[in-house]
């Protein structure tokens, strides 16, 4: 089997090719967010960028802020933040080292409705204005409608269906 993300391969068993999952630059934002409760906002977005902040990652980490909004909120507590406050934070956490693919897996879940509508926007626009691929799972079709370019459903982790038809409406 061969997987790759755009033109890199991450792994190809007849190549003998096997990225470790630390080098293959995918951002990650799980159903629990997994925030530090002890850093604030900006320690909590710059933990795994790294020291080492050159001029087009420090650009490409003022979009990433703005699109969020998230200036406003740099040096507050973890704690402090409402339920979306924080979604956003993974979220700049997980695209602030310019992942190639960033997989979001229930993002939404545990977020009322009211602020479900108020976070899917930020999601619209990091698919259309940072162009980055994204893996969004989710059991919530209206979701998945606004987001998707293809849709893959499952049955039991079986693929039953797949297109661009079961995507946007």
């Amino acid at each position: 089997g061969v997987s790759r993300i755009g033109p890199r391969t991450l792994y190809s068993s007849e190549d003998r090719v096997h990225v470790p999952p630390h080098e293959r630059n995918v951002g990650y934002v799980p159903q629990d967010l997994a925030l530090f409760p002890h850093m604030n906002v900006r320690r909590n977005i710059l933990y795994g960028v790294g020291s080492s902040q050159h001029d087009g990652q420090a650009t490409a980490l003022d979009q990433i802020l703005s699109l969020l909004e998230l200036h406003p909120l740099l040096n507050r507590q973890v704690g402090d933040l409402s339920g979306g406050e924080r979604q956003r934070v993974a979220l700049a956490r997980a695209l602030s080292t310019s992942p190639l693919l960033l997989v979001l897996d229930e993002p939404l879940t545990g977020l009322d409705r009211g602020l479900r509508a108020r976070v899917l926007p930020y999601l619209e626009r990091i698919r259309d204005e940072l162009s980055t691929p994204m893996v969004y799972v989710s059991h919530d079709e209206s979701e998945v409608r606004a987001l998707a370019d293809w849709v893959v459903e499952l049955d039991g982790g079986r693929a039953i269906r797949s297109g661009p038809e079961l995507g946007r409406s």
